[in-house]
C-alpha cells in the first residue's frame, strides 16, 4: 500500500499496531510481562494532522490520535510526533506510524505520564520550570493536563505493570 493510501486508510479509522511490539520487548525490563500484557490490550493510530503541537512550536509536527483499549476501559489522546518523525513520514514510500518504533514511543510516554507529581511545586522541581520566567498559570494549566493525562493511563495500568514498559 503507498503512503498516499495509507493515510486517506488512516485519516478514516484507527488501525492497530499492538502486534508491532519487537523494538517494545526490547527496551523492556521485563519483556515477558510485557508480552503478556499486549494480549490484553489494543493500541490504534490515526492520523489526524499536520500543525503546531506545542504551544512554543515553530515547525509543524505530524498529529496522530492514539486510542488504547483495555477490557470495557478505552482512552483516547493526541500525540505530536517528532519533527524528524514528521519529515521521514514525508520523504518515506510507505506511512512510518505503523512500525515497531511507533508502538514503543507511544509506550514510553505512557510511562513517563504515570509518575506525574499530584503536588504543584514538586511539578515544577521535577521538569525544571521557572515560575517567574514561564508564568504561574501556563505552569498550572500544564499541570492539570498532565494530571488529567496521568488519570488517562492510570486507568488502563496498574502500578505494577508500568514498570515493564519500554523505557
Amino acid at each position: 500500500m503507498k503512503q498516499k493510501e495509507q493515510v486517506n486508510e488512516m485519516t478514516n479509522k484507527y488501525v492497530d499496531i499492538t502486534h508491532l511490539n519487537e523494538t517494545s520487548l526490547e527496551y523492556s525490563d521485563d519483556p515477558e510481562t510485557l508480552k503478556e500484557l499486549l494480549q490484553d490490550i489494543k493500541v490504534s493510530i490515526k492520523f489526524k494532522k499536520t500543525d503546531k503541537y506545542f504551544a512554543d512550536d515553530t515547525d509543524y509536527r505530524d498529529i496522530l490520535s492514539i486510542k488504547i483499549e483495555r477490557d470495557d476501559t478505552k482512552i483516547i489522546f493526541d500525540f505530536g510526533c517528532s519533527i524528524n518523525d514528521t519529515q521521514m513520514n514525508k520523504n518515506s514510500n510507505v506511512y512510518h506510524y505503523i512500525s515497531s518504533n511507533m508502538l514503543c514511543t507511544i509506550l514510553s510516554s505512557c510511562l513517563f505520564d504515570y509518575y506525574i507529581p499530584e503536588d504543584f511545586s514538586d511539578f515544577v522541581d521535577e521538569y525544571g520550570y521557572d515560575v517567574e520566567l514561564e508564568g504561574t498559570t501556563k505552569i498550572r494549566n500544564l499541570h492539570e493536563r498532565c494530571l488529567k493525562q496521568s488519570e488517562k493511563i492510570k486507568s488502563i495500568f496498574s502500578e505494577d505493570e508500568i514498570v515493564c514498559l519500554p523505557n
